[in-house]
């Protein structure tokens, strides 16, 4: 049997905006948002249990201008 690890990432401007309201809606976050020096992020799973990552740069105004 082979079994197989997925996470998945997201990137967003305002990460306790997003914390908070997905929170109230009914999200099951595994931390809080935290600093880290690059970025703040945190983490829940979704409904089958797979990672998901919420991060926020601290790098730049917006999340994408690295990549323009």
């Amino acid at each position: 049997m082979y079994l197989s690890k997925s996470d998945f990432n997201l990137r967003v401007v305002d990460i306790q905006r997003c914390y908070d309201l997905w929170r109230s809606r009914g999200a099951k976050f595994i931390t809080e948002p935290r600093v880290h020096p690059w970025e703040k992020r945190c983490y829940l799973r979704d409904p089958d249990g797979y990672l998901i990552e919420v991060g926020q740069t601290t790098m730049t105004a917006t999340p994408l201008e690295l990549y323009r």
